[in-house]
């Protein structure tokens, strides 16, 4: 990447003459192409992949072919699963089970795994997050550490609609009277 040529895109943007400023914009897209595959790069190799997965979709579509071709290849199942959370905020289906099982597994991503599925409105939402909550013991939807989460996960169901299947009804029942019970029970009267 040549930063004259850059530069000479840029300027090229405000030239006169239609055929200077298309080429100028053939040229910039170039540039992106090049620092897409960079930041792929850096992504693939990086020892904190989720810095830069944070950022990569404020590149949008122009990111979505060649995350979806690493993630073909890349074999970590932290990368697998943040680059799948990064195409699907771009709208892309690839790496779908990857987030889907992130969020069901109680994976580190979980918590964004389920914001972005539900951001994108994906019809297995719902499902995964039941199976995520039933994962969790009586016990755990008593303890004060899970109420965040477990109240999150309760308030997206409320918001897609979706009743609270009896099993979990119970869970929640259970946890009345404990310190975590407000942040469960606000989320689901």
């Amino acid at each position: 990447m040549n930063k004259e040529k850059i530069s000479r895109a840029i300027d090229g943007l405000d030239a006169d003459g239609l055929d200077i400023q298309s080429r100028s914009i053939e040229e910039i897209h170039e540039v992106f192409v090049d620092v897409i595959e960079r930041i792929l790069t850096l992504f693939e190799y990086t020892d904190n992949p989720y810095l830069v997965a944070e950022r990569m979709s404020r590149f949008g579509s122009i990111v979505i072919a060649p995350l979806e071709r690493l993630l073909d290849r890349i074999t970590d199942d932290e990368r697998r699963a943040l680059a799948s959370l990064v195409l699907l905020s771009l709208g892309s289906q690839k790496g779908i089970g990857f987030v889907i099982r992130e969020l069901i597994e109680g994976r580190p991503y979980e918590g964004l795994a389920a914001k972005i599925l539900m951001s994108t409105g994906n019809p297995r939402t719902a499902d995964a997050l039941i199976t995520r909550l039933r994962s969790f013991s009586r016990e755990e939807f008593a303890d004060m550490k899970n109420s965040v989460l477990l109240g999150q996960y309760l308030q997206y169901l409320r918001t897609l609609g979706h009743e609270l299947p009896d099993d979990l009804s119970l869970k929640l029942k259970a946890a009345e009277g404990t310190e975590a019970y407000p942040y469960l029970a606000m989320d689901v009267a």
